[in-house]
């Protein structure tokens, strides 16, 4: 019984042949060239970076804090929680079906 190629050998196959098919084009230093002739980028000292991230981050904890609505989200907070055998086994249920499904993906190369 022959296997079907998986996705993942005949794009390896095809790199490989690729690799061995195609011409190398000789640039005789050209991207070295180049590169040592691009100025050095300035870059921001230590603290600099840090305060500015430090800055930012103030200012989106204020802009969550101000426009949150917390009373709204403390409404929705549960005050008691009832578990009751048919909640138990819908739960159960849900993830034997995404368990199921996952396998059956993986066993059938469908992902």
């Amino acid at each position: 019984m022959n296997k079907a190629p998986t996705r993942a050998s005949t794009i390896d196959d095809l790199f490989a042949s690729a690799r061995t098919s195609e011409p190398y084009i000789h640039n005789q230093g050209f991207s070295t060239h180049v590169l040592a002739a691009l100025p050095e980028r300035a870059g921001l000292p230590f603290w600099a970076d840090a305060l500015i991230t430090l800055l930012f981050t103030l200012l989106g904890c204020a802009l969550a804090f101000a426009f949150f609505p917390s009373e709204k989200f403390a409404e929705l907070v549960p005050t008691t929680i009832v578990i009751s055998p048919m909640s138990l086994l819908t739960l159960t249920g849900l993830i034997s079906l995404a368990c199921g499904s996952a396998y059956w993906a993986s066993e059938t190369n469908r992902i």
